[in-house]
């Protein structure tokens, strides 16, 4: 089992940034949108270390602070268990830079996001479309 963090960053009109899975880098990836962030890999990172490195080397997004876990839960077909997070741009603006991984991004209302985000769990999609920020 792994254990995986996503970063969903909210703009000051309410929508959330998403990217667009490069499938010719991914042929892994369930989905074709996805939040930024990933599994941890060391011991010694912490969650929120890990999340910070990958929404800076996914977004080119530098000042995001993670706030609060807005959503958790199993993503069995994954065998991981994922963890997002609200986080807000500290500095700096929401310029959107996508790494090679990424070939678009959009910002969305999280409705959207739920219904676009369809490999995560029912569960997982149904915290989303609630979500009261």
């Amino acid at each position: 089992m792994y254990v995986g963090v996503k970063a969903l960053i909210q703009r000051k009109d309410g929508k959330i940034l998403l990217l667009k899975v490069d499938k010719e880098k991914d042929l892994s990836f369930l989905g074709d949108w996805d939040l930024p962030g990933g599994r941890l890999l060391k011991n010694d990172q912490s969650v929120y270390e890990r999340l910070v490195e990958k929404i800076k080397e996914e977004t080119g997004i530098k000042n995001c602070k993670p706030i609060r876990v807005v959503a958790a839960g199993l993503v069995n077909r994954l065998n991981l268990f994922l963890v997002i997070y609200l986080c807000e741009v500290v500095r700096g603006g929401e310029e959107v830079t996508t790494d090679r991984g990424h070939g678009e991004y959009e910002w969305v209302v999280p409705k959207g996001a739920a219904d676009l985000l369809w490999q995560l769990s029912d569960e997982l999609r149904n915290q989303l479309r609630e979500l009261k920020i």
